[in-house]
């Protein structure tokens, strides 16, 4: 593992400021918000797809899939929304 890969697992200490004047742990933060945010926009796309292939399969599959993909996608776009807030915050509130 490389050094600021270790820096990030590290706890904070005083004297450990980036040159933006955040924690290491606030950049780490805001790092694996940005990958989670991504996997969650990946999710959002594949449950929209499958959807979208419901709609045009039709019948039964259709029938039975097709609202839960919607709450499925509802509840991951929601999730990445909520990610995207925190990372905002995180980013403002740290300055990174």
């Amino acid at each position: 593992m490389d050094a600021p890969a270790r820096k990030c697992l590290t706890h904070h200490q005083p004297d450990a400021i980036e040159k933006t004047g955040a924690p290491l742990y606030v950049s780490c933060m805001t790092g694996f918000l940005d990958v989670l945010l991504y996997i969650l926009m990946a999710v959002v796309f594949v449950i929209l797809c499958v959807g979208v292939y419901s709609l045009v399969r039709g019948g039964d599959f259709g029938r039975s899939w097709s609202n839960r993909l919607m709450r499925a996608r509802v509840l991951f776009q929601f999730l990445a929304v909520l990610v995207i807030v925190a990372g905002f915050w995180a980013k403002g509130a740290f300055g990174s």
